[in-house]
């Protein structure tokens, strides 16, 4: 069988890197010639090097005057340049929220991290004021060509994302959990864990202030375990919010609270495997990766009742809905008494794994080859 798989841009990276070369990685295992789609230039030795997979699939880059990530308006831009496969017995499109371009009915399988609906995205931003107008142009591109993803298959990256495509095109998908290699987070002895990490890029939805504010309300509890939050600083943005947090900490002489911008994997792991609770406070998160991984590292999760994480943590005890309710379970967590939850929370991530992802997907791409695309006359 003859695979295409559309990967955004490389050599960075990101979330949507890693979904489409573990499927390259497992087809070609099972003997699949597969062709790698992408925006930016790379080879397969670059590929070798970044993310420690050896593929021998022919790779077709295309290039573009700046990288997707920072617009609506990258996601017609993607359809756009690497939409119009041809010649393929299978499309696998692991680039995210894109819309096809494409009319033609040829099995295609699409991997969403969130639906594009500009009502859905940005919380409901674009829904009225200056973003209304500024999303006028994508609008008209989505009502355009979003009736095309009815002639494809759809996976979800969680429930959550699965019930926004429900909502978004009133289409059901099958979700199949991201890949986490969650494996180098796993401790190798038994040591003394105390305080508190977060983890999450320095930008505003990850909530990092809610976060220095829960610290402050243990502080004046005499409850000051030291917060490590741990976070990337790679744009404008990102710097000027970790500024800001940083110039709060040092009003506030929050002595047991330290920032860690831009911390090797290495330090952020062994961060993780010395810490008691991970602290997780973004809303409506479509999945949650840091969280598998803190579990993998040890810790007990304190997560926010909403999105994917929600099916990271089944565990409603650990799990809150405001800022006080956060405070008196982080407490609790510091004090031993979530640690029975553990042991399942440990086995429950293996659904997580990449082996699992793997196999899942592989093998839907099989079935739907096979079988053909959905009848949507």
């Amino acid at each position: 069988m003859r695979v295409a798989v559309a990967i955004s841009t490389l050599p960075q990276l990101t979330t949507n890197q890693l979904v489409g070369l573990s499927i390259v990685e497992e087809l070609e295992r099972r003997g699949h010639s597969v062709d790698i789609y992408c925006i930016g230039s790379v080879s397969r030795e670059q590929l070798a090097a970044t993310f420690h997979k050896e593929i021998h699939a022919r790779i077709f880059c295309r290039e573009w005057l700046w990288p997707p990530g920072s617009t609506i308006y990258d996601y017609p831009i993607l359809a756009t340049l690497m939409g119009g496969y041809s010649g393929y017995d299978f499309v696998f499109e692991a680039i995210g929220p894109v819309i096809h371009l494409s009319k033609e009915r040829m099995p295609q399988l699409v991997y969403v991290f969130f639906p594009p609906d500009p009502d859905l995205m940005g919380d409901g931003k674009f829904r009225s004021g200056f973003w209304r107008v500024y999303s006028t142009p994508y609008r008209i591109f989505y009502k355009m060509f979003s009736k095309n993803v009815q002639s494809t298959h759809i996976l979800s990256i969680s429930e959550y994302v699965a019930c926004l495509c429900k909502e978004a095109w009133g289409m059901d998908s099958q979700v199949v959990y991201f890949p986490v290699s969650y494996g180098n987070w796993e401790p190798v002895s038994i040591s003394p864990r105390d305080g508190v990490i977060t983890i999450g890029r320095f930008s505003p939805e990850k909530n990092q202030a809610e976060q220095i504010t829960i610290a402050e309300t243990l502080d004046k509890a005499n409850i000051s375990p030291p917060v490590r939050i741990v976070g990337a600083v790679a744009t404008s943005l990102s710097h000027r919010l970790y500024q800001k947090l940083r110039n709060e900490i040092e009003r506030k002489r929050f002595a047991n609270v330290t920032l860690h911008p831009n911390l090797p994997q290495g330090e952020a792991i062994s961060l993780a495997q010395s810490s008691k609770v991970f602290l997780h406070t973004m809303r409506n998160e479509h999945f949650g990766i840091a969280v598998v991984e803190a579990i993998a590292a040890g810790c007990v999760p304190i997560v926010h009742d909403s999105g994917g994480t929600k099916e990271i943590v089944p565990v409603a005890d650990l799990r809150f809905r405001t800022t006080a309710e956060a405070v008196d379970k982080v407490r609790l967590a510091l004090d031993g008494e979530y640690d029975g939850f553990l042991p399942f929370l440990r086995q429950h991530i293996s659904k997580f794994s990449e082996a699992a992802f793997k196999s899942r997907v592989t093998d839907i791409i099989v079935s739907c080859s096979r079988d053909g695309l959905p009848n949507v006359d």
